[in-house]
């Protein structure tokens, strides 16, 4: 598995202005969940545009990595947190989704973001049972 180090020095000058960004986001999205759980709108004004990054799916792995930073648990809410705010703000279609593995009874959730309908993460969403899907 390749270092966060070396993912961090293969990213471009832009995605390397961005992803100070997108990690302070991180952090203010854990402290608001923290203290007002389940709120992902209340975090919407905090997002930071990206506008630099013509890519939705280099902005989903530059996501994934400032979510990475912090508390393991969580990190796919988080990221996907960061993800659906910034395609937002850049006026971008996109689905925020939680749901819950099928035929589990641990309860394993899972938040991913959809893109015209496809997960821009690579989540099988056919494992999964939509909880709920905010645009």
């Amino acid at each position: 598995m390749r270092s966060a180090f070396r993912r961090v020095r293969e990213l471009s000058w832009r995605e390397r202005l961005v992803l100070p960004q997108l990690i302070a986001f991180a952090l203010i999205v854990r402290v608001l969940l923290f203290l007002r759980p389940i709120s992902i709108h209340a975090t919407r004004r905090f997002a930071p545009i990206g506008a630099g990054l013509a890519e939705p799916q280099r902005l989903a792995r530059l996501c994934e990595l400032a979510a990475a930073v912090g508390p393991r648990d969580g990190r796919c809410f988080v990221s996907s947190v960061l993800l659906f705010h910034v395609l937002k703000r850049r006026g971008e279609d996109a689905a925020f989704c939680l749901g819950i593995r099928n035929g589990d009874a641990r309860f394993p959730a899972h938040a991913w973001v959809e893109r015209h309908g496809l997960p821009m993460d690579g989540t099988n969403i056919a494992e999964f049972a939509t909880l709920t899907r905010w645009t």
